[in-house]
């Protein structure tokens, strides 16, 4: 399991003395259905998530978290995320949403040529 890069733009709002409070969600479905995919859109993680018979999260917090002195943004929001991916024991991968976006703009070019 890998876990897509955090932008850092939840930071923006974040003044320098700001706590963040991460949390860590584990989600459950019955038969371990995927209700989502590198490539899926939120409309499609949506239709799979309405059709299962239930839908379970379980939510860990963890200890709170503010930026260092001379810490940048992104600095922090990959600190804040590896301690979500250390609970879950995900890894961080190198894709961002941009690149999710890549891909699913390339699988639906695909989907094209094969009609």
């Amino acid at each position: 399991w890998g876990m897509m890069q955090f932008s850092r733009g939840f930071t923006k709002m974040l003044r320098d003395n700001d706590v963040v409070v991460p949390v860590a969600l584990r989600p459950q479905t019955p038969w371990n259905i995927r209700t989502h995919t590198l490539n899926s859109s939120f409309a499609e993680n949506f239709f799979w998530v309405s059709f299962c018979p239930w839908f379970e999260i379980e939510a860990t917090v963890l200890p709170p978290l503010s930026r260092e002195p001379g810490e940048t943004r992104g600095a922090f929001a990959r600190r804040v995320q590896q301690s979500i991916a250390d609970e879950l024991g995900h890894v961080v991968s190198s894709c961002s949403i941009a690149v999710k976006k890549r891909v699913m703009k390339r699988e639906a070019m695909r989907a094209v040529e094969r009609r």
